[in-house]
């Protein structure tokens, strides 16, 4: 199965866009990104590609002419480890149910990152840092969806841990319905916050 590094070059770049697309194409609950936004992301003249230090690689898997997976490995010169060490991230992962293709795209981005780069920590799934797309969804993919929030297929994060990835941190999201319940919510946090000395939220 061969998996193919690039840049910014047209041929692999539209492959790399629209898989993004197609592996969803059956999938009535997703909500589907402007591909401009997402094609604006991947494009040379992204801020994010500009700045000195920043560099990246993308890759692609196929067999037969298909795309099975994609990837893209990224270093952000602003982002370290609390001891100031450099930190890689891999991001814009999508990928059909089967860990050798997510493997042979994981392992390509990773030595990228290590060997090229001299990266010793990274982490995702991340698309450039945490301002843009990033963690995985890991259970309630029997709710409907909502704007902002990670979609993936349920058997993306099986397949990062597979390939040696662990998870870090994990967030709860939760569906607010009524303002009533959220003032309420509100109210109890800064009661909380104020315990502790912390200032005080607000609406």
């Amino acid at each position: 199965m061969p998996v193919r590094g690039f840049t910014f070059e047209p041929e692999p770049m539209k492959q790399f866009v629209d898989f993004g697309y197609d592996i969803y194409r059956d999938d009535s609950s997703w909500i589907p990104p402007a591909r401009n936004h997402v094609t604006r992301q991947l494009k040379a003249d992204f801020p994010f590609y500009r700045k000195e230090g920043n560099s990246h690689r993308k890759f692609i898997a196929t067999s037969g002419g298909r795309v099975l997976g994609r990837v893209a490995a990224m270093v952000n010169s602003e982002m370290k480890t609390g001891d100031g060490e450099q930190v890689g991230t891999v991001g814009f992962f999508e990928c059909v149910n089967d860990r050798h293709v997510a493997a042979g795209l994981l392992d390509a981005s990773l030595r990228w990152l290590t060997l090229e780069m001299g990266v010793s920590h990274v982490w995702g799934p991340m698309n450039f840092d945490i301002w843009h797309g990033y963690r995985f969804m890991t259970r309630g993919f029997d709710r409907d969806l909502f704007y902002g929030e990670p979609c993936n297929k349920p058997y993306y994060p099986d397949l990062f841990e597979r390939s040696g990835f662990q998870p870090v941190y994990k967030w709860d999201s939760l569906e607010i319905e009524g303002r009533q319940r959220m003032e309420k919510m509100i109210k109890s946090a800064s009661m909380v916050r104020a315990s502790r000395g912390l200032p005080a939220t607000s609406t």
